[in-house]
């Protein structure tokens, strides 16, 4: 299935029309009409707001072979978490850390359940030491002091 077509689905499984999805995203309904009836693909920040709105991975929506709807949703939060928490250049960085590990799967054996826990666990120690790096190496005048 194309994006306009994953796209529809998931909005017609969530018995919503456009006029709501508009609502809800703030993306207005000549845009969804052109997504949905001429497959043009949205910029990021919109593609965004509509997998969150429809409860599906940007992933699933931009690829034609994929099926799954949850597909690589996992990364994209981490990578939105990334993001929020230490800036795009960390989200960058983690991006390219995940692509350059996932050269190790290519045509391998591994299954995908093993994968999976391999990448869960990437994103703690990625997380884990950027928040280490972070305290270690941000003057004391500019670290925020949480209360307890």
């Amino acid at each position: 299935m194309n994006f306009s077509s994953k796209l529809q689905a998931a909005r017609l499984a969530l018995n919503l029309s456009i006029e709501q999805l508009s609502a809800l995203t703030n993306i207005s309904v000549k845009s969804l009409i052109a997504y949905e009836q001429k497959n043009v693909i949205p910029k990021q920040t919109n593609l965004k707001k509509l997998a969150k709105s429809l409860n599906v991975s940007m992933y699933y929506l931009t690829h034609d072979d994929e099926n799954n709807p949850n597909a690589n949703k996992d990364k994209e939060i981490f990578f939105d978490e990334v993001r929020t928490q230490f800036g795009q250049r960390a989200q960058k960085e983690a991006q390219t850390v995940f692509e350059q590990t996932n050269t190790l799967f290519a045509g391998g054996s591994i299954n995908d359940d093993a994968q999976e826990v391999f990448e869960q666990a990437l994103m703690m120690v990625y997380m884990d030491s950027k928040a280490n790096a972070k305290k270690k190496y941000t003057p004391k005048k500019f670290q925020t002091k949480k209360s307890n």
